[in-house]
């Protein structure tokens, strides 16, 4: 992994070493070994090092985590959202550096909590759905956040409206 990640900061072409480094993190997961508990303090999500060291890097890592999500056994998804919990609250706590990428990532969250919710992955569904709206409420209000914040609330209610809103209380801390 240590070698893979070494190599962003001074290769021309990111897709292979965000490649590998993806299979490797899928690896933990199918293999049943204990995944590494990655946090935004202590032992950085790889895909956070690789965001750090070339912010270009985005919309490849986005492509990743969408193809991983649309290649998944629905069934897997659970295991898929643990491996990458911390690089999701990084992108979603931290947006000032890049609010597209956190408003890209949003979406497609919501996008695969849509799925779910017609194939009732409720526990998965729930994962996800608190991940999106527990991020909402964190956010400094000052004036450059503030219009990121309520297009995000704004996308996150129609999503609730649209697909019925008979559970919106839960998602509330």
């Amino acid at each position: 992994m240590n070698g893979l990640l070494d190599q962003i900061p001074t290769t021309r072409h990111l897709l292979g070493p965000i490649h590998g480094v993806t299979k490797l993190l899928c690896l933990q997961e199918t293999k049943n070994t204990e995944i590494v508990a990655y946090s935004l303090s202590s032992t950085l999500h790889p895909y956070i090092t690789i965001l750090a060291n070339g912010p270009e890097s985005w919309p490849l890592l986005l492509q990743e985590i969408d193809s991983l999500f649309q290649t998944t056994d629905n069934s897997s998804i659970a295991s898929l959202l643990k491996v990458f919990e911390a690089f999701f609250h990084h992108v979603l706590y931290n947006p000032k550096p890049d609010y597209s990428a956190c408003k890209s990532l949003h979406a497609l969250l919501l996008e695969k909590a849509s799925e779910l919710l017609k194939q009732t992955e409720e526990g998965v569904l729930d994962n996800i759905l608190r991940l999106i709206t527990n991020h909402l409420r964190i956010y400094k209000m000052d004036m450059e956040s503030l219009g990121h914040s309520v297009s995000l609330c704004h996308q996150t209610m129609r999503w609730f409206l649209k697909n019925g809103c008979a559970n919106l209380g839960m998602y509330r801390s």
